[in-house]
């Protein structure tokens, strides 16, 4: 399914877009994991942007785990199962 935009005219006659998918969630450092790679950063973010329900607390600030389809090509090795099937934890872009 394609994603809808608009276009709108500006005074000087070019065109700004506007609509699509929205921005992704702030990320934020602290989840660290070594993996026979080398050490990564997964995502966090606010804890009312995670997908799928996993939280962690640092510092006394609750997270959300931002979670993937295994797929996704920002899917870290970790899994995770959740009602929804086998995810992914994401990795910090």
């Amino acid at each position: 399914m394609a994603t809808r935009i608009g276009l709108t005219a500006t005074p000087r006659g070019a065109f700004v877009a506007s609509g699509g998918p929205p921005p992704f969630p702030t990320q934020y450092p602290g989840l660290r994991v070594a993996t026979p790679g080398g050490v990564v950063e997964l995502c966090l973010v606010a804890e009312g942007d995670a997908v799928g329900g996993l939280r962690i607390d640092k510092n006394g600030t609750t997270y959300g785990v931002y979670l993937v389809d295994t797929s996704d090509g920002n899917a870290s090795p970790f899994r995770i199962e959740t009602p929804a099937g086998t995810k992914a934890i994401r990795l910090k872009t």
